[in-house]
């Protein structure tokens, strides 16, 4: 179904999500993402995706009501020191 590997998945949720740092989402308001962008994947590969994402500690998976949904991890944003 689609034509981006898993890595390629995996950075352009990776890239959303960085530049949105207090953006959180479940897997499928993910897979909603690149549908409004006409880039149609499945679930299963959004899936693969996250979990490629959270073991290389780019994002997080959180339960919230019972749901998970998935952010950048908090580990990446790094503050300059102050001078």
């Amino acid at each position: 179904m689609s034509a981006l590997s898993t890595s390629e998945i995996a950075e352009k949720i990776k890239d959303y999500l960085s530049t949105r740092p207090n953006a959180v989402d479940t897997k499928e308001g993910i897979h909603y993402w690149f549908l409004k962008s006409r880039i149609d994947i499945s679930l299963h590969s959004i899936d693969s995706a996250l979990e490629e994402l959270i073991e290389k500690g780019d994002v997080d998976k959180l339960l919230h009501n019972s749901k998970e949904i998935y952010r950048f991890t908090n580990r990446h944003i790094h503050k300059e020191p102050d001078q």
